[in-house]
């Protein structure tokens, strides 16, 4: 078998000798390309994981900043609205001061409640660098792939 002729990839012959001498110079050519790829896609995956990060705590401060002008205002008017609502309820139905801030109490406690729960909802489905993680299981698959098709073709 050694004296055996072959053909390389451009159908051009060549004995087993030289194809032998240039064998580990593609595999080192072969390899250095694959691990440029990867250093390349390791300091792809860096700079969009820290840009999700910066994205991600500037949303994260400005929800902070709203929420507590949010919760501000609300302790500031949710009192004085729930006494207009006691003193509505009162005029209207003429029920006593005592029933109508029970039902106004009630309202406030059921929209509260209905508050608490939207915003632990909003809460519980963010998902923080969503981005880099898909992107980095992409990259990992593409890896696999290659490292496997070229075990593959050098079997």
């Amino acid at each position: 078998m050694a004296d055996q002729t072959t053909m390389n990839e451009q159908m051009v012959e060549s004995s087993p000798a030289e194809m032998n001498g240039s064998a580990p110079k593609r595999v080192a050519a072969n390899f250095s390309e694959l691990a440029g790829d990867v250093a390349r896609l390791v300091e792809l995956q860096a700079a969009m994981l820290k840009e999700d990060f910066r994205l991600s705590y500037r949303k994260l401060v400005r929800g902070i900043v709203l929420l507590a002008v949010g919760v501000a205002v609300a302790l500031g008017t949710i009192p004085v609205l729930l006494a207009s609502l006691a003193a509505l309820l009162n005029m209207l139905f003429d029920i006593g001061w005592a029933a109508s801030g029970a039902i106004a109490g009630a309202i406030g406690l059921i929209i509260a409640g209905i508050a608490t729960y939207v915003g632990l909802s909003a809460a519980r489905d963010s998902k923080p660098l969503t981005r880099s993680l898909r992107e980095f299981k992409g990259n990992m698959v593409w890896l696999k792939e290659v490292l496997t098709r070229d075990r593959v073709r050098s079997a």
